[in-house]
């Protein structure tokens, strides 16, 4: 169903460097967890700063998306980005083909 908005794509999002909660915010977004008129600062930041099953749920999505190389995790800052040179072909192929 089109509702008339532009979805911006979370590799779009994550093009530069960006703090893992900030992260994680456009991810439930992306994905439908968080409606669009929520902000990040006043109504989610929650979210990601405290020990909760949504938060944590959504920290586990990112990391697997750090797992299979699409996203690039730079532990020392807590911070990622969208890894340019992933394609899901590299992951999503069956051997031999």
């Amino acid at each position: 169903m089109a509702t008339g908005h532009q979805i911006e794509t979370l590799r779009a999002r994550l093009a530069s460097w960006t703090d893992r909660d900030v992260a994680g915010y456009w991810i439930a977004l992306s994905i439908g967890l968080i409606e669009p008129a929520a902000s990040f600062s006043s109504d989610a930041k929650h979210v990601f700063w405290t020990n909760n099953a949504l938060g944590e749920a959504i920290d586990d999505v990112l990391m697997l998306l750090v797992k299979i190389g699409a996203v690039e995790h730079d532990q020392d800052e807590q911070r990622v980005r969208w890894n340019p040179e992933f394609h899901w072909l590299n992951v999503s192929s069956k051997p031999g083909r």
